[in-house]
C-alpha cells in the first residue's frame, strides 16, 4: 500500500487525494486497498495519456467517489471499479491514444518505459515506482532533439513532431554523451545491444535502420504492453 502511495505522489497531483484519503479510511482489508489504489494508478495513467477528462471535471469525480466511499455507498474495490467505469478510457482507447502519445515531461517517460519493461519481464505489480533517478536510468532519444547530418530518415518536421513520441524513447543504464547522441543509428544499436533492458534491446533486434515507420511501430508494440500493464483486471490478484 505504502508503494502505491508513493508512485501516486510520483506525479504530484492532487485531484485523487480525497479519494485516496477515503479508502485508507473506510476499507478495512489490506487487500481491498491496494486494489483500489491499483486501480486509481491505471485511471491516473490512462487519464495523462488520453486527455479524456479536464482536471476540472476529474476533481469533481475523484471528490464525488470520495464521498461515496466516505459514507460507504462504495465498500471495495469492485464497487468502486463499477463507479469509475464510465470515467476511466478502455483497452480500446488507451490503446489507441497511447499509440500517438508523445511526453514531454522527462520523468514520467522513464516510468512509462520502465512500468513497461517491468510488464515485460513478469515483475508482479510492473506499475509500482521502483526507481525514477535520473542517474541510475536515463531518459535517451533515439533520434535526438538536435540530430546532425547523420539523420537524413527525417525531415525537419518529423524531427519536431516525432522526437518526443514514446515510440522514439528508450531507456539507459550509463547516459550516453552529446557526440555519442548524435551518432547514426548504426552507432547507437551497438549501444542499444549490449543493453540489459528488454525494452531498449529490442531496438536492437528489431529495426536495421532507424524511420518515422519505425517509431510508430516500436510504440505500438509497446502500446500493446501498456494496456496490459496499467489494465483494469484484478478480479484474479
Amino acid at each position: 500500500v505504502e508503494q502505491y502511495v508513493e508512485t501516486l505522489n510520483f506525479f504530484k497531483l492532487e485531484q485523487f487525494r480525497p479519494l485516496l484519503l477515503a479508502i485508507l479510511k473506510k476499507f478495512k482489508d489490506k487487500k481491498e486497498i491496494k486494489k483500489a489504489l491499483r486501480l486509481i494508478v491505471s485511471w491516473l495513467v490512462r487519464n495523462l495519456i488520453t486527455g479524456s477528462l479536464g482536471g476540472g471535471t476529474l476533481e469533481k469525480e475523484y471528490a464525488n467517489k470520495a464521498k461515496k466511499v466516505f459514507n460507504e455507498e462504495i465498500k471495495n474495490s469492485k464497487e468502486l471499479r463499477e463507479e469509475l467505469k464510465k470515467l476511466i478510457p478502455d483497452d480500446a482507447e488507451f490503446k489507441e491514444k497511447f499509440i500517438v502519445a508523445t511526453v514531454s515531461t522527462e520523468k514520467y517517460a522513464r516510468y512509462y518505459l520502465r512500468a513497461i519493461e517491468n510488464q515485460k519481464k513478469g515483475i508482479t505489480s510492473p506499475e509500482l515506482i521502483v526507481n525514477s533517478d535520473p542517474d541510475v536510468v536515463n531518459l535517451e532519444h533515439i533520434l535526438p532533439k538536435n540530430p546532425h547530418k547523420n539523420w537524413l530518415n527525417f525531415d525537419e518536421d518529423q524531427v519536431v513532431s516525432l522526437n518526443k513520441r514514446i515510440g522514439n524513447l528508450t531507456l539507459m543504464q550509463n547516459k550516453l554523451n552529446s557526440e555519442q547522441g548524435n551518432d547514426p543509428f548504426s552507432q547507437k544499436k551497438i549501444y542499444f545491444m549490449s543493453s540489459d533492458l528488454w525494452i531498449t534491446k529490442m531496438i536492437a533486434d528489431n529495426y536495421n535502420d532507424w524511420t518515422p515507420d519505425n517509431i510508430r511501430d516500436r510504440q505500438e508494440k509497446l502500446a500493446d504492453i501498456a494496456v496490459q500493464t496499467w489494465n483494469l483486471n484484478f478480479d484474479s490478484q
